[in-house]
C-alpha cells in the first residue's frame, strides 16, 4: 500500500482541503462540489476504500508516534537544560534548532474570582475567545442579532470503525 504523500492544497472553488498525489489533486472526503478534485479511489468498491482508510489510519497513527519519540529525543540532545526559547546544534552532517517551549493557560475559575481586582495592564494581558455553546444557539429564534456574526463552513466528518464483519 503505497502511503499518500503530497502538498496540502486548498481548492479555490469549494474550500476543501485537498492533497497533492502524483501531481494531481485529489479532495480528502471525496469528490464534492468541485470537479477540480477527483476521489482517491475512483473506480475501487466502497469496501476497499474503508480498507484504504483504515490501513492510512495506522500509518499515519504509528508515523505521529514515532516522529514525536525521535523529535523529542533530538529536541532534548541541542536543548540539555533549557526550558525555554531556541537553541542550535550540529549532529553529523545535519544543523538543527530546536525550541523549548511554555505553554500557559489561565485557570478560568482562578481568573474569575479575581477578574474585578486585576489592574487594567493585567486585563489586557487576557485575551478572550469567544466559542459558540451550540446547545444553546440552535435554541435562538431565527431573528437573533448574533446570527449575523456567525459563519458556517464544514468541518471534516468523523469516521470510527466499529468493527468486520464475516
Amino acid at each position: 500500500m503505497e502511503n499518500l504523500i503530497g502538498r496540502v492544497d486548498i481548492c479555490d472553488k469549494c474550500t476543501r482541503l485537498s492533497v497533492c498525489k502524483d501531481q494531481g489533486f485529489v479532495n480528502n472526503i471525496g469528490d464534492m462540489d468541485c470537479d477540480y478534485f477527483k476521489p482517491l479511489t475512483k473506480g475501487v468498491n466502497m469496501e476497499e476504500t474503508v480498507k484504504k482508510w483504515i490501513e492510512q489510519k495506522e500509518i499515519l497513527t504509528n508515523a505521529k508516534v514515532t516522529e514525536l519519540a525521535l523529535r523529542n529525543e533530538i529536541a532534548a540532545h541541542i536543548l540539555q537544560d533549557k526550558i525555554k526559547g531556541a537553541k542550535k546544534g550540529v549532529i553529523g552532517a545535519y544543523k538543527l534548532t530546536a525550541t523549548a517551549k511554555l505553554n500557559a493557560k489561565i485557570d478560568k475559575e482562578a481568573l474569575k474570582a479575581i477578574w474585578k481586582d486585576l489592574s487594567p495592564a493585567e486585563k489586557q494581558a487576557v485575551k478572550f475567545d469567544p466559542k459558540i455553546v451550540a446547545a444553546k444557539y440552535k435554541t435562538l429564534d431565527a431573528k437573533c442579532m448574533i446570527h449575523q456574526t456567525i459563519t458556517h463552513k464544514p468541518g471534516t466528518p468523523g469516521l470510527e470503525l466499529k468493527g468486520v464483519i464475516g
